[in-house]
């Protein structure tokens, strides 16, 4: 009745890239080995999948402890009444560097760490007063001065924002502020650079 034979019919649906076998589609053994290579391949593709995920993870966490040890805040509101870098010393009339930054405040205004860390050093030095110095990690270390009482302890785990201690004028101070410092890797460096909220 015009029907071809199967093997005229096998030549007919042959086209594109070589496949193979040219094995039934029906058949069952097919239908195994063909479902046995696509799970392998899903399962391959997914080996990947997690193990990129793994990398973004890691890489999201590492750049997530960075930015939290990195000094970006205000240790204090008020007004910055001198800047880093060279300037007239207002006690001796001369001309010298200056290593961190002064912010005037309200005394007993809270002063806050500006990353995480930990507190290596609370004690009263001759020229800056009260003074707190905090750890980071990443080479950062900051340094809180002329405080009039302290609000933590050395060795004392911190996050930013806690309060390390109040605004005084303790030390070599004309007036109630916080000297602050920003050190990278033992070296002075401008705090303002690090701010990222006004």
């Amino acid at each position: 009745a015009g029907l071809k034979s199967p093997e005229v019919l096998k030549e007919v649906g042959v086209g594109g890239g070589d496949r193979g076998s040219g094995q039934e589609v029906g058949s069952s053994s097919y239908s195994q080995d063909a479902g046995l290579n696509h799970a392998e391949r899903i399962s391959r593709k997914a080996d990947g999948i997690d193990k990129n995920l793994d990398t973004l993870v890691r890489f999201f966490e590492n750049q997530t402890a960075k930015l939290a040890s990195t000094p970006t805040i205000w240790p204090t509101t008020g007004w910055l009444t001198s800047a880093f870098g060279s300037r007239m010393d207002p006690f001796t009339g001369k001309k010298a560097f200056h290593y961190g930054i002064d912010i005037a405040s309200s005394f007993g205004n809270s002063i806050v760490a500006t990353a995480d860390g930990f507190v290596s050093h609370v004690k009263r030095e001759k020229i800056g007063g009260n003074t707190v110095i905090i750890s980071h990690g990443g080479g950062f270390t900051t340094v809180y001065c002329h405080l009039s009482k302290f609000a933590v302890r050395a060795g004392q785990k911190i996050k930013r924002w806690d309060v390390i201690g109040y605004v005084g004028q303790t030390g070599k101070a004309l007036g109630p502020h916080v000297h602050y410092e920003v050190r990278r890797n033992g070296k002075a460096v401008n705090p303002y650079q690090y701010v990222l909220e006004e």
